[in-house]
């Protein structure tokens, strides 16, 4: 009888506690604070974006360059339409 006594005891402690710590009438002002300028948060993004991006191969000469544009079309467009129907 005791243990279920003390298990009551906890349980209702436990539900006091789960009762919201914060109102939006608090958390409000402190979410609209501007943490960082945008303009740095873009350029950093940029320059974070840039060093992913992989530098193109050199190509000898114009019709070289066309055929592999011509190759990398094709790759992204069977990869895009991978699947689909060829209608």
């Amino acid at each position: 009888m005791k243990k279920i006594g003390t298990l009551g005891l906890s349980l209702l402690a436990c539900s006091v506690s789960l009762s919201a710590q914060a109102t939006r009438k608090v958390l409000d002002p402190l979410l609209q604070q501007k943490l960082q300028d945008p303009a740095i948060v873009a350029d950093e993004l940029r320059h974070f974006l840039l060093k992913k991006v992989p530098a193109l191969p050199p190509v000898g000469s114009e019709t070289a360059l066309h055929q592999q544009a011509e190759t990398l079309r094709k790759h992204a467009l069977t990869t895009i339409y991978h699947g689909w129907p060829e209608e």
